[in-house]
């Protein structure tokens, strides 16, 4: 996973600054929507589970693609799999009921929230092969504004490419 907090870091002091020279006393910022995605070649455990994975920021998840290229089963069988997903954190555990699915795309309109630190599992009855998955986070801001005195601080910063 990429840590993106020097590059927030810099645009924050970025918009700090301007809003000082306006004059304003205080600035609001907007986080923007983040994706989690992944690829797995071929689902080898023998406990079902896809994907492992943990939420950084609380939030919610508000979309879900799935592309699967290959569910293996016998010849007579359909090629229908069901998939089953956990959200655990310190106070809850949501599951879903079994999810059918086939081969090819797979799209969904969600509203679940999530905490910071969140674990996400994937389980699958029956093993895939090629499959690629994203999720798109909404995530809730925990600093809702910033005061003048913490601005002159942060203009003490030596930001490689930021001028003045």
């Amino acid at each position: 996973m990429i840590d993106h907090s020097e590059t927030i870091k810099r645009h924050e002091t970025l918009i700090n600054r301007l809003v000082r020279k306006d004059g304003v006393r205080k600035s609001s910022q907007y986080v923007t929507k983040f994706g989690m995605h992944g690829y797995i070649a071929k689902s080898e455990d023998e406990t079902g589970i896809l994907v492992r994975d943990m939420f950084p920021v609380d939030g919610k998840i508000v979309h879900v693609y799935l592309f699967v290229s290959s569910i293996v089963v016998g010849e007579k069988d359909k090629k229908i799999a069901e998939l089953l997903v956990a959200v655990e954190s310190k106070n809850a555990l949501t599951v879903t009921k079994g999810i059918k699915i086939s081969e090819g795309m797979h799209e969904a309109l969600v509203d679940m929230t999530i905490e910071a630190g969140a674990r996400l599992i994937v389980k699958c009855n029956k093993p895939l092969i090629g499959v690629w998955y994203a999720l798109a986070i909404d995530p809730i801001p925990q600093l809702k504004s910033v005061d003048v005195p913490v601005i002159s601080e942060l203009d003490q910063l030596e930001l490689p490419g930021v001028t003045e």
